[in-house]
């Protein structure tokens, strides 16, 4: 076991997740949720809420009854058998590998978009790919505490854009919020869910979860805070151009002066929030190398990360060639496939588990 690994609470990844989710969660709020919902695109985070928070529950319950040090891997093969729950093992590592290759690329778009347009991608790759190894390097507790530095970072920067635009929010732009339809409204649940469902396997990284209620704690303040950074973009701009939007928080700092202090805010933003993307990556790097574990004790954690950064990068590479295939990608694949993969697949080995219990 990973050294380090065993002081690691609930709480903690919770935090770093925290983080680390803000990024994907500023993709879809409000730019998808508000072409499902339109005007109530806002809502989505608070909607998608009481779905998660039942899982996170069912999930988090399942591993505390289980043996210490059983892990997701672990519970996919006592829940499915072992050839069965190898399967489940390496699915779901594909897909994390996939999933952190498309957050890597999403970071390095936000870079050459707001920083550096007509500067290579690969160096952004690299940099980053770097970065997270040699955080994750130190293991899940060093990664943990890295989180807890990003935290105030991404809070602050946050708040003052939000802060600061409130005065262009218009009560026309947000209000009624069921023009579009309830069912819409609803659906807009959808692709918060999908980003709140990375959270999940990470959770079930460590030995015997803690702290069930800080945990749910955090997520509910990530949903929240998702539905406000809506609320702002969706009352300032409309929900028809918040739709177009690609990087909606960074359009949002465009508007920001912040009285004439500062100028082009959105690329400090741009720069700060790179430290949620290593978040997320280091978060789904250790979830990785907890289903690598499960497949094959032969490779030292040591080899196995190196192999992961490095696939992770050469996958990057060559995803999409540009931000708006990247993006279609996102919409049509890895949001829907979150939902099989990281709710679907863990739900049923939950219920598997305790049934073959009360057997």
């Amino acid at each position: 076991m990973e050294e380090g690994r065993r002081a690691v609470s609930s709480r903690q990844l919770a935090i770093l997740l925290f983080c680390g989710l803000l990024s994907p969660m500023t993709q879809v709020m409000p730019s998808l949720t508000a072409h499902l919902a339109g005007a109530g695109g806002w809502l989505g985070g608070v909607l998608a809420l009481p779905v998660f928070l039942l899982a996170l529950w069912l999930t988090g319950g399942t591993a505390r009854r289980l043996p210490a040090g059983t892990g997701l891997g672990g519970l996919y093969r006592l829940a499915f058998g072992p050839v069965l729950g190898r399967a489940a093992s390496l699915v779901t590592m594909l897909w994390l590998l996939l999933a952190a290759a498309v957050q890597l690329r999403f970071c390095a778009e936000g870079f050459l978009s707001s920083i550096y347009p007509g500067t290579g991608v690969w160096l952004f790759l690299l940099s980053l790919t770097a970065v997270v190894w040699w955080v994750s390097a130190h293991g899940a507790a060093a990664v943990c505490r890295m989180g807890q530095m990003f935290l105030y970072i991404l809070c602050v920067t946050a708040g003052v854009v939000l802060l600061f635009a409130l005065p262009g929010v218009r009560l026309y732009h947000i209000w009624p919020v069921w023009l579009e339809g309830w069912d819409s409204l609803l659906a807009s649940a959808l692709p918060v869910l999908s980003v709140l469902g990375y959270a999940l396997p990470v959770l079930l990284t460590q030995e015997r979860p803690s702290g069930r209620g800080g945990t749910a704690g955090w997520f509910i303040a990530l949903g929240l805070l998702g539905s406000l950074m809506g609320l702002v973009i969706i009352g300032t701009f409309g929900w028809q151009m918040a739709a177009r939007f690609q990087l909606p928080l960074f359009s949002l700092a465009k508007e920001v002066t912040l009285l004439d202090l500062v100028e082009r805010l959105e690329t400090v933003v741009a720069a700060l929030w790179v430290f949620s993307d290593i978040a997320m990556l280091c978060a789904l790097l250790l979830a990785l190398q907890e289903q690598g574990a499960a497949l094959t004790r032969r490779m030292s954690r040591t080899l196995m990360r190196a192999m992961l950064c490095v696939l992770m990068t050469i996958i990057a590479a060559f995803l999409a060639p540009g931000g708006l295939a990247l993006q279609g990608l996102w919409r049509r694949a890895i949001l829907p496939g979150n939902l099989a993969v990281c709710y679907l697949l863990p739900l049923a080995a939950c219920l598997a588990a305790r049934m073959r219990k009360m057997a």
